[in-house]
């Protein structure tokens, strides 16, 4: 069985949440492994990094962008175990690695 990343910063749910991966079926942690921001939320979060490099932000803008780092960082450490899990169940995973273009 794999194991949780010994991260002292997970926060305990997001940790919570990917303890309960093992309970998924392979077709829903397929969906896990392949989670992603959505194009408006990538977009919106590259804006506010190009603005806070040439700028800075407002409070609020750097409130948005703390928050969309938060939820990226969250799908991250879901695929990541989401695709050691369909690994340990004898799943290929290379193809989560690969830019869409190249699948």
């Amino acid at each position: 069985e794999a194991a949780l990343p010994t991260l002292y910063d997970v926060p305990a749910d997001v940790a919570n949440d990917m303890a309960q991966l093992k309970f998924l079926t392979d077709s829903e942690l397929w969906r896990a492994a392949e989670s992603a921001l959505t194009p408006a939320e990538s977009e919106q979060m590259q804006a506010l990094m190009l603005k806070r490099q040439r700028e800075g932000l407002t409070p609020a803008e750097q409130q948005e962008a703390e928050q969309l780092a938060r939820r990226h960082d969250r799908i991250m450490l879901i695929r990541a175990q989401a695709a050691v899990l369909l690994k340990d169940r004898g799943h290929d995973v290379s193809r989560l690695g690969r830019l869409p273009e190249e699948a």
